[in-house]
């Protein structure tokens, strides 16, 4: 009985698999329900429910955790609220079991976290190079190649390579650091702000996020659309519509975390970095 049963639903499209007390069939594929993503130079990394996937030519984080930062073949995952940090570099790995951070960035050259130290004041702490300022106190940090800015009581302060002004901030109250190669975007009451080298032409409207690319840069606006602009090519200017709550950019592609869950990818896709497994 239970073998002709399973010959009809196969006829219907139903598989072994999905056979449900012989009733009927269900789809065998759960909808992954996305929490986090980040996206390198040619990899992408995301959280679903409790698992971490990696797609693309680049590492996973050796702990993988709620939050995810990626860039250029680096990829740190941050867990809160225990503050654990650990970052896969090329080779190599960095953990800081203990230092309560509450935020991180990287980019291709180093990367700066943001700890919360005993007296609940938050300090940066940064790898490689450059080294902020001694105290640096900050509630926000943005890392770009060869630069770092951090916000205080939404004053900007950069260091670092400032050759194009990526590291000259202008005076006004920002929010939402992004960095990448030369330049340095933030918003300014949501509108977006750049300097240095940046990619254009900027959209005009109000937004609540952004992410910075090398030759191109996304930002959600305040409906839940994505606005992308700078280098066209490989579609990487060319998000998807609908109805997003987050987003990262790699260097050549960008994926985003849609309002039911869901992840999209676009862009370059020539090693994987767009296609989730």
């Amino acid at each position: 009985m239970r073998a002709f049963m399973l010959s009809i639903l196969a006829l219907a499209g139903c598989s072994d698999e999905c056979f449900i007390d012989g009733l009927g069939c269900e789809d065998d594929i759960v909808p992954r329900v996305y929490t986090a993503v980040a996206a390198g130079a040619d990899h992408t990394c995301a959280r679903a429910d409790t698992a971490l996937q990696c797609w693309g030519d680049g590492p996973a984080p050796p702990r993988g955790g709620n939050v995810l930062r990626a860039a250029g073949e680096i990829t740190c995952g941050l867990d809160q609220p225990s503050g654990m940090l650990a970052c896969a570099y090329p080779g190599s790995s960095i953990y800081y079991p203990s230092d309560f951070f509450v935020d991180v960035a990287v980019s291709e050259t180093h990367g700066c976290g943001i700890r919360r130290l005993g007296d609940g004041t938050h300090r940066l702490t940064c790898w490689d190079d450059p080294t902020p300022p001694l105290g640096t106190v900050s509630e926000s940090v943005a890392v770009g190649n060869g630069h770092t800015c951090a916000l205080r009581g939404g004053a900007a302060s950069c260091w670092g390579r400032n050759e194009s002004g990526q590291a000259s901030p202008p005076p006004q109250v920002l929010d939402k650091l992004a960095a990448s190669d030369g330049y340095t975007c933030a918003l300014d009451q949501s509108a977006i702000v750049c300097w240095g080298l940046a990619p254009s032409p900027i959209p005009a409207g109000s937004f609540v996020e952004i992410a910075a690319g090398k030759s191109f840069a996304c930002a959600l606006r305040t409906d839940q659309t994505i606005a992308c602009w700078g280098d066209p090519l490989d579609g990487r200017t060319s998000p998807p519509s609908g109805a997003f709550t987050t987003l990262a950019v790699g260097g050549r592609h960008g994926c985003a975390i849609d309002v039911a869950g869901g992840l999209a990818c676009w862009g370059a896709d020539d090693v994987g970095q767009s296609s989730p497994n």
